[in-house]
């Protein structure tokens, strides 16, 4: 993960973003995300429910569509997503930024998407064991209403609706949401932080958290952001990360599609010390090379 400096003087505009334009966009982008899924809300309320009970079904989430029918579920995830990866390809688009560098999309090695996965998935035991650690803390709070929680609604997105139902979760929650965050806060947000090794792992990943807003998801969501942000540094490259990111919410998916409900417990203390001896071998796997045809490696003048 060697760099070069850019030289920033030569064109008019700067190839990458500016720390307070990621921020700027964090923003925005999580304003587009609130404002899309009150939209979403409206259209399902006005759809599926009788005129008369709209105000009462919409603070009743045994009764609220988009938090009761797994479809609605799907669609209150996948479309406000979509929104806010308008609002990435927009803003790269009319602030002139570099493609290449703000989303690098080259092709890792077989071994380098190797480790980009068992890195992901070697800490998704310690993710997990902290989520549940702050789900049953009692000074944690939530800001979810009972049965409104991101686990529960997963679990009525993919419960009883067959084959098709989770094959349309699997798009709608796991490959959507993967592509865009990561498009976001591995590529817009890191490429702003690119000149530190340590801004362009911890800010992306810190804001990744915060954007769950939950205090248990939060404090997950930090430990999964840390390891998609070495997937995505190690190799150079988003696919690595988008890859690892949706295979991990894929298998959640698929996991507690199969045990029809809760996907299991926290994993125990061996399993988070195997899991991140996993990660351990991941990063190695990754740092033997640079991802093929690394844009960012050409652009800086150098490889890794």
């Amino acid at each position: 993960m060697a760099r070069h400096p850019i030289d920033l003087d030569g064109p008019p505009r700067a190839p990458v973003p500016t720390p307070a334009q990621a921020f700027a966009l964090f923003g925005a982008g999580f304003l587009t995300l609130v404002v899309a899924a009150q939209v979403v809300e409206w259209v399902a309320l006005r759809v599926s429910v009788p005129r008369e009970d709209w105000h009462a079904v919409a603070s009743d989430p045994a009764r609220n569509p988009v938090l009761s029918d797994g479809l609605w579920i799907v669609a209150l995830t996948a479309l406000p997503e979509l929104a806010l990866g308008a609002l990435v390809l927009l803003t790269v688009r009319s602030r002139g930024f570099n493609p290449r560098l703000v989303l690098p999309l080259t092709l890792p090695s077989p071994a380098a998407m190797l480790g980009a996965l068992l890195v992901v998935f070697g800490v998704a035991p310690l993710a997990d064991a902290v989520h549940s650690w702050a789900s049953h803390c009692p000074w944690v709070p939530s800001i979810f209403a009972e049965g409104a929680s991101a686990s529960s609604l997963v679990e009525r997105a993919v419960g009883g609706r067959g084959a098709l139902g989770l094959a349309v979760s699997l798009l709608g929650l796991a490959a959507v949401p993967a592509l865009v965050e990561e498009a976001l806060f591995r590529g817009f947000v890191t490429a702003a932080f690119r000149s530190s090794d340590a801004a362009a792992l911890l800010a992306p990943s810190a804001l990744f958290a915060l954007f769950h807003l939950d205090p248990a998801q939060v404090a997950a969501t930090l430990c999964l952001g840390l390891a998609f942000g070495l997937a995505r540094l190690c190799t150079g490259s988003l696919v690595a990360s988008m890859t690892a990111h949706a295979a991990y919410n894929g298998v959640v998916l698929t996991l507690t599609y199969a045990a029809g409900g809760d996907a299991g417990e926290a994993p125990s203390l061996a399993g988070v010390v195997v899991g991140l001896g996993a990660a351990v071998a991941g990063v190695l796997l990754m740092v033997r090379g640079p991802a093929r045809g690394d844009p960012v490696a050409g652009a800086r003048g150098g490889g890794t």
